[in-house]
């Protein structure tokens, strides 16, 4: 007598191993969208952080004085605080920083002029700058740094 030799699978096994599927990926997925807000938070306190140390360079390379816009640490400027794009000796410093970076919480890199850089301002921009004491802060609603 000969037998037959099943092959596949039938479909309770088939529904059993997308059940087990369908409970992993509802525990997981959750997990990366929290990370993902939580590597937005540490890129924007890194670009924070470059940018209040590249200020501090600017201050001590002009006598204490803050830069007028924070564009001004994109340009050549010399120890008055005058900015150029052309290099020369005319113009010794800088620049301190490429481009002004993205805040990757809101996606922008504007920055907006505040006299009080700890309280959040609501509007389309990346950053708060006072240019009286040479805070930043970012602009946020799930994240507000402390001003240092």
């Amino acid at each position: 007598m000969s037998r037959k030799i099943k092959r596949g699978f039938t479909l309770v096994e088939v529904l059993i191993v997308v059940l087990i599927m369908a409970v992993l990926a509802a525990t997981v997925i959750p997990q990366f969208q929290t990370s993902t807000a939580e590597a937005e938070a540490a890129t924007a306190e890194f670009n924070l952080q470059t940018m209040r140390s590249q200020i501090s360079l600017f201050k001590s390379q002009h006598g204490g004085s803050t830069p007028a816009e924070l564009g001004d640490l994109t340009v050549y400027s010399n120890s008055d605080g005058t900015t150029s794009t052309v290099a020369g000796t005319t113009y010794p410093y800088g620049p301190y920083l490429v481009e002004i970076p993205e805040n990757p919480i809101r996606g922008f890199n504007d920055v907006t002029i505040t006299s009080n850089t700890t309280v959040e301002v609501v509007g389309d921009f990346g950053w708060l700058y006072n240019a009286t004491t040479g805070d930043i802060n970012i602009n946020s609603e799930p994240y507000v740094s402390a001003g240092t």
